[in-house]
């Protein structure tokens, strides 16, 4: 799933005629949700969700240009609605990709 989230994102940028370098990317991806807080009774109150993304950029001959991992989180309250609930998660980790996507965009636009 997330990893489709991050191919969608850059899918437009594969083979664009405008682009005026080719890199190669490796991205090794990882989420973790987390429970911050529990009311008195014990259920859950508060999560976290970071997603981590280990990013290596390649030029075409697979020489390394840039190694960096980008770590963005996000708390979050429980609702009573499971449903409502997951779509809030889904919310958040499209927020946090753009995040990720635009730093990844940013660092090989400096390259």
């Amino acid at each position: 799933e997330l990893n489709n989230l991050f191919l969608r994102k850059f899918r437009y940028f594969q083979k664009n005629e405008e682009n005026l370098r080719e890199f190669n990317l490796t991205l090794d991806i990882n989420l973790t949700k987390n429970i911050i807080s529990k009311n008195k009774l014990g259920d859950p109150e508060t999560f976290n969700i970071e997603i981590s993304a280990n990013v290596v950029i390649l030029n075409t001959e697979n020489d390394i240009l840039k190694s960096r991992t980008i770590r963005k989180n996000k708390n979050y309250n429980n609702l009573d609605n499971k449903f409502d609930l997951k779509q809030e998660e889904n919310i958040i980790k499209n927020n946090i990709v753009d995040e990720i996507v635009d730093e990844i965009l940013n660092t090989m636009f400096s390259i």
